[in-house]
């Protein structure tokens, strides 16, 4: 019975190794596309890592492991490997809130890659997104992807925000229009913050120029 009692603790033990060890493989294989996810810029970027998510469902709110020490700032674009993310809305010293692109206040420009039609994308307030104002001849069809349009300056040209999945008509001259997001929403851990050309390079000289001050 004592060998019986060792033996099922001895796999108890193995199968939460290899649970970790499926784990870091699948983290290796998140942080490999969201490498290859970089644009070629000189946008600067930083990888953040999952915290927690908001308890309140309705928020489409997470919390992500960089703040004001990294030089986060509120309304700075986050994104995975696989498309747009959301926003930092709050800034703590080592942690930041975003809302995901999905909740009722995130408004994303955006721009249809076949077509180059332009639209809104906001939030439903669950896991899908819904263009504003297309009218029924909109050349938007069921699979195409819309990426930003880099209008309105909050996220830069050319990132995937999601694939139409259905159109309805309706009987008025505007047509609903529903996205899935691209990006991986609630199962990505591994996120890239991203900086404009130049801004993160102008936010460590007022750092550095802060600091060589009060030393002085």
């Amino acid at each position: 019975m004592a060998e019986n009692t060792k033996l099922k603790a001895e796999q108890i033990l193995l199968k939460q190794k290899l649970q970790n060890l499926l784990e870091l493989q699948n983290e290796h294989k998140q942080l490999q596309a969201l490498l290859k996810s970089i644009p070629e810029t000189n946008t600067h970027t930083s990888l953040a890592l999952l915290l927690g998510i908001m308890p309140d469902p309705y928020l489409q709110q997470i919390v992500i492991n960089k703040g004001k020490h990294a030089d986060v700032f509120v309304g700075q674009a986050v994104i995975d490997a696989y498309g747009i993310v959301g926003q930092v809305i709050a800034v703590e010293p080592l942690k930041s809130r975003v809302m995901l692109i999905t909740s009722h206040n995130s408004s994303v420009p955006v721009q249809d890659s076949r077509s180059g039609a332009r639209s809104i994308a906001v939030g439903d307030g669950v896991n899908k997104l819904i263009l504003q104002g297309v009218t029924n001849t909109t050349n938007i069809k069921v699979g195409d992807l819309m990426i930003t349009s880099g209008l309105g300056k909050r996220y830069a040209y050319g990132y995937p925000v999601g694939k139409v999945i259905a159109i309805d008509h309706g009987g008025s001259q505007f047509s609903q229009v529903i996205l899935q997001p691209a990006a991986r929403l609630h199962r990505s851990r591994l996120m890239l913050l991203l900086w404009p050309a130049g801004k993160h390079q102008t936010q460590q000289q007022t750092v550095t120029s802060k600091t060589t001050n009060r030393d002085h």
